[in-house]
Formats: C-alpha cells, structure tokens, sequence
C-alpha cells in the first residue's frame, strides 16, 4: 500500500480513524469470545476450552488469547469498561493484567475492582503492572549473582531500585546516539563516575570524552553554551517533551548565518529535528 499521496492532515486523521476502527473489531471479538464460551461452541470444534479454541483454531499466540479472555470475562461483569476501551481510556492488555491480579489475588469485592480499573485508566503496560503489584503480595527478590562466561566476559544479576532503574534509562537516552549496548553504557557511566570521584577526592584533572567524539569545527558549541540551552530547555525536546537522542539545533540554520549563541540553540530530538528538516 502506497500512502505518499495523502497529506500530513489525512494520513493523521486516518490513522486515528484506523486506531477506533481497531478498538472498535476487539471489542466485536471479546463479544463472540464471550459468547462463544456461554455455549461452549469449542467443545463441539474438539478443543477442551476457550484457551485452545482461541491458540488453536483463532491462530492467537497463547499470551494474546490469555488477554481477549481474561478481558472477555471482566466485560461481563463491569459492561462499562466497553466504552473506555473503545475510547482509548483503557487497553485490553491492562484490562487483562487487572483480571488475572483480581484471580491471583483473590479480589472479590466490585467495588474494590472499580477503583482499580479507574487507577489503570490511561497508563503505558509498565505503568500499570507497576500500580497492580501494589495489590499483590511481596516477591522476594532473587539473590544477587556473578557468572563468569568466559575469560572476557561475565553475566551479572542485579536488583535495581526504581530511582537507580530511572537513572541508567536517562544514561542511555542522553547516549542514545553513540548507539551503546547496555555493557558500553555501564562502562561509560563508570568510567565519568571513576573520573569525577577522582576530581573530587585527589584533585585530578583528567578529562573523558564520550566515544566517537568528533574534533571542534567552526560551527562548534562550546560547553558553557550547551550548559545553558540543556538547562534552559530542562533537558527536553522543545517540540515534543521528550528526552530520548536529544540534539543541540540552529534555529536559523548556521549554513544561513545563524550563529551558535543560546539564543539561536535549542535543543530538539533526533525525530523532531529530522521532521522538521523535512518540512
């Protein structure tokens, strides 16, 4: 299918339009699933319940059919998740992590179910597995190891708490374009730490510089300038708020003139700025 006709309008427009048609079709097959197994239909194909019925016959991968199932059976008792769903408000694969916390837990009561279902309402997957393990009981954290692999090489078993988890995320964001392995960006952290405890602790001087760091040109930024644009733009793409392969623009391009002073820097990411040099 060819799309380069469509202007940028329709091609969003349609896309959203595909993305309702999309939730709208789910929700259909929840419907006949649920149906389905009020007749028990897939005794009659051979299958001994919905789960095979659905891998088997419907060609879903089992965690696909375990989510329209559990989602199914959760429509039945709350009819008013229909609406949020085919709204956007909720996905299927929330819905169906809430329904197998509510059978793992053993939550009966409705009402408790609600507050729940409210609480994962416009959430991203991790979001809300994050918010359901509230519900759930502890889970000891498995021991910490070393193995060796080879003489080069060695796999380690961490358990991170969530503000370490957010920092090494936000390490690789702002590496992002050196295209690191998680091994490399470990290295690199440890290495800028190894440094600046050294600055601090023996006063040494010795500088790092991140891998494939290019020699200054004369459109170079310098340092104090990037300092003031990053913090001026609070580490964020000025378009879209995002952190991931940020980059230091020209808002008047510098083969037009534009010089590289805070005023005319901003800091965009790597999709943003490429849009915009389409445009």
């Amino acid at each position: 299918m060819n799309l380069k006709h469509l202007t940028d309008k329709s091609l969003l427009i349609d896309t959203k339009k595909l993305a309702r048609t999309e939730r709208e079709i789910s929700l259909k097959i929840l419907h006949h699933l649920r149906e389905i197994e009020r007749r028990r239909l897939f005794s009659d194909l051979g299958y001994g319940s919905l789960f095979d019925y659905a891998v088997k016959e419907l060609g879903y991968s089992e965690p696909s059919a375990s989510r329209r199932i559990h989602a199914a059976r959760l429509l039945t008792t709350f009819p008013e998740l229909e609406k949020k769903i085919s709204d956007g408000d909720l996905t299927m694969t929330n819905v169906a992590l809430a329904a197998q916390t509510f059978k793992n837990e053993n939550i009966l009561d409705d009402n408790f179910k609600k507050e729940i279902l409210a609480q994962i309402e416009n959430t991203s997957k991790r979001s809300c597995e994050k918010m359901l393990l509230g519900f759930s009981a502890p889970t000891p954290l498995p021991k910490e190891k070393v193995k060796v692999l080879s003489p080069t090489f060695y796999s380690v078993h961490l358990n991170l708490a969530e503000p370490t988890m957010k920092l090494f995320n936000e390490v690789k964001d702002l590496l992002a374009h050196k295209r690191m392995n998680q091994d490399e960006v470990i290295r690199f952290s440890m290495e800028a730490a190894a440094e600046k405890i050294k600055n601090v602790k023996f006063k040494v001087n010795a500088k790092f510089t991140t891998p494939g760091a290019k020699p200054c040109t004369k459109r170079y930024i310098p340092s104090i300038i990037k300092k003031e644009v990053y913090l001026r733009d609070k580490g964020k793409c000025t378009k879209c708020r995002g952190t991931y392969k940020l980059e230091y623009d020209h808002v008047i391009p510098y083969a037009r003139g534009g010089k590289s002073n805070a005023d005319n820097l901003r800091l965009l990411c790597f999709s943003c700025n490429q849009r915009r040099l389409k445009n």
